[in-house]
């Protein structure tokens, strides 16, 4: 299956959900609950759980990826959507967080896909296309190509379903 693509002339913010565009499209292709795992400053208008390793945000959880993954694995805590938007790159991310570094993103991507439900999907948005891939059992459903206009280039925001198990289907 081929996925959608969708143009979308947008800016962009060092804030990723300050841009009102790029805000509403995650908000309408999210679906019951949410785990939002570098939330940031901005609350979304869907049923998330807010997770950031900055305390200034007022999370929900106050801690690294890797240890809320770790803790989700541990109480069984399931997720519908997960937003994925780490800072894009280093220099952002020791801009944006004091100077942390916010973790090996290959390994929370392998981890991260364990906590979506059945045919739960996960969010994407930077500079990847696809960010967690077939062999992570996602399957590419939508992109949206975000063009801030000028000199900035432009980034992606990516929708990835989980596809169904082999037991799904043996049941």
């Amino acid at each position: 299956m081929q996925p959608e693509i969708i143009y979308m002339a947008a800016g962009c913010s060092r804030w990723t959900f300050d841009v009102n565009k790029v805000r509403r499209f995650v908000e309408k292709n999210c679906k019951g609950s949410v785990l939002n795992l570098y939330a940031g400053k901005n609350r979304l208008s869907v049923n998330e759980i807010r997770v950031d390793i900055s305390n200034g945000f007022k999370p929900d959880y106050h801690m690294s990826d890797e240890i809320f993954i770790k803790l989700s694995v541990k109480e069984n805590l399931r997720f519908d959507t997960i937003i994925y938007d780490p800072p894009w790159n280093e220099r952002k991310s020791k801009e944006f967080y004091d100077g942390n570094y916010i973790g090996k993103f290959t390994k929370v991507k392998n981890n991260l896909v364990s906590l979506l439900n059945e045919s739960g999907v996960i969010i994407s948005l930077g500079y990847e296309i696809t960010n967690f891939g077939r062999w992570r059992g996602m399957e590419l459903i939508k992109i949206a190509v975000i063009d801030p206009k000028g000199e900035i280039r432009p980034y992606f925001i990516s929708i990835e379903k989980k596809r169904p198990t082999l037991e799904k289907f043996m049941s």
